[in-house]
């Protein structure tokens, strides 16, 4: 008898030091010491928090987080961590079909949010799931245009 992972959508941000938006945003989030060093993995805490234990979601969820330092050293109010992507064992991370999706559920969400005049977003999937950029960027961009 054979047993399969399926795809789990995780709302997880990536390591502090990987090359991913994820990496940079958890890195300059957390509180260090002089040294740079990590001494309080803020965001990263608090989104895990809000898991309340679950493994996965559904594609596209959106949970909102508090900034971490990024409030004080950047001006950010809200970071919206939007399942983008699907990790799969043995095959690693593809984005989710439908993108434009998380583009729609983070800007509903942060209209929902007091003080949110604008938001940022990478090019979502582009990075560790490797999709192409001109066609993300494309989608993305459609998807921000029809919300408006």
């Amino acid at each position: 008898m054979s047993s399969s992972v399926g795809p789990l959508w995780l709302p997880q941000m990536a390591r502090a030091f990987d090359r991913s938006i994820s990496g940079i945003i958890r890195y300059l989030g957390a509180a260090r010491d002089e040294f740079g060093e990590v001494t309080d993995d803020i965001v990263a805490k608090e989104l895990k928090s809000t898991m309340a234990g679950r493994a996965s979601v559904q594609p596209a969820t959106v949970i909102a987080t508090s900034p971490g330092k990024l409030a004080e050293t950047h001006r950010v109010k809200r970071i919206f961590h939007v399942a983008s992507v699907r990790g799969q064992a043995g095959v690693g991370y593809v984005p989710v079909e439908r993108t434009d999706l998380c583009v729609t559920n983070v800007l509903e969400k942060a209209d929902n949010e007091e003080g949110c005049a604008s938001i940022v977003f990478p090019l979502l999937g582009v990075g560790t799931a490797r999709a192409n950029m001109a066609v993300a960027a494309e989608c993305l961009l459609m998807a921000a245009i029809r919300q408006v």
